[in-house]
């Protein structure tokens, strides 16, 4: 299930022009609280919809806002930023989100279903405001880093650039070193991509290929 990426991707996710109005009315320091009801929301458009599998009476009592939001196919950005910010403003709000989170991956365990949350297009999400960023990526990990160990069948899968990572700061960030994987492009792989759309395009040169050197797109 998509946490975050490219906009057009689902109805529900937001663009850096959202985040940038989030921030402005939900203020700064909320980045966490944005976190975790953002989860829930993609969680929810994903799992409970009438296409879904899962049973939403063995749930909780949810927020009415959040079931209009998911329940409609095109809830429109504007709306989920407001009730992103809504909760944001209302502290009581974080811990019922926090219970309907728990709630979910209690569910996810009953019906023996796993999720992998995928964040991806971290470093477009939010414009050129390089502060903003680095606030609501420090929050997003640390977030993680302190609620990920209490759920079973929910697991953060973040994609983000090497740089991005470096100039990141925030409490536990040693908590990740074991926990991720280094993905580079190196020389023969970028050759190997070439050679490959070569071979794709041209048959007249693929069969020459193959037939003098023993080269071929499946090897």
């Amino acid at each position: 299930i998509a946490g975050h990426s490219q906009a057009g991707l689902k109805g529900t996710i937001l663009t850096s022009f959202d985040l940038d109005n989030y921030e402005k009315q939900g203020g700064p320091s909320n980045w966490s609280v944005f976190w975790l009801n953002y989860v829930i929301l993609q969680l929810s458009s994903s799992l409970f919809t009438e296409k879904a599998t899962i049973d939403t009476t063995q749930l909780p009592k949810q927020d009415p806002l959040l079931i209009n939001l998911y329940s409609d196919e095109n809830p429109g950005r504007a709306k989920i930023v407001d009730w992103l910010i809504y909760r944001a403003k209302h502290p009581q709000y974080a811990s019922q989100a926090t219970d309907e989170l728990v709630a979910i991956d209690r569910l996810l365990q009953q019906n023996k279903r796993r999720v992998w949350i995928l964040y991806d297009e971290l470093d477009l999400g939010f414009g050129q405001d390089y502060a903003r960023r680095s606030r609501a990526l420090e929050a997003l990990l640390g977030w993680w880093v302190e609620v990920g160990p209490s759920l079973r069948h929910i697991t953060p899968k973040i994609l983000l650039r090497e740089d991005i990572w470096n100039d990141l700061n925030f409490t536990n960030k040693a908590h990740f070193a074991g926990r991720y994987v280094q993905l580079r492009w190196e020389e023969e792989d970028l050759w190997r991509l070439v050679l490959r759309q070569v071979l794709r395009s041209s048959q007249t040169l693929a069969d020459l290929l193959a037939k003098e050197s023993g080269v071929t797109t499946d090897r």
